[in-house]
């Protein structure tokens, strides 16, 4: 499932470091050369960036609470049986709510959903804490 979850948002990562590299001036690349920084050192002191790489890693951790703690687990408990319905506690909200866990309903489907609401939320909270800091 991390690997799914992986290259799922490689591309998009890319694609914003991409970004963010080619609207520093070439000037700013050009000292850094001739003080001796190689490449790598050149992309990661960078002082901007450091909002760019906690995106990277926030985000995905944002979006894993909505998206992919459901997907990645339903299609892999399709093949792997050891699984159960009750895996990633998506599935569990979903499963209880078609009646395919006890206690099934309406119900308790809705209080997971509000508990992974508040976990979602809260890692939101802390990765905007974090992006702030990062841009003082």
């Amino acid at each position: 499932m991390a690997n799914m979850t992986t290259w799922t948002f490689t591309g998009y990562n890319m694609l914003i470091f991409l970004a963010v590299l080619q609207a520093f001036s070439h000037d700013l690349y050009e000292a850094a050369r001739l003080d001796g920084a190689l490449g790598w050192q050149i992309t990661t002191s960078i002082k901007n960036s450091d909002g760019v790489f906690c995106s990277a890693v926030g985000r995905p951790a944002v979006n894993y609470w909505n998206r992919a703690a459901f997907n990645e687990p339903t299609i892999m408990a399709s093949q792997k049986l050891w699984m159960g319905k009750d895996y990633a506690p998506m599935m569990m909200a979903y499963n209880t709510m078609m009646g395919a866990l006890t206690p099934a309903g309406d119900g308790p489907a809705s209080a997971i959903s509000i508990v992974m609401a508040l976990i979602a939320g809260g890692v939101a909270i802390i990765y905007a804490l974090v992006q702030n800091k990062l841009q003082k």
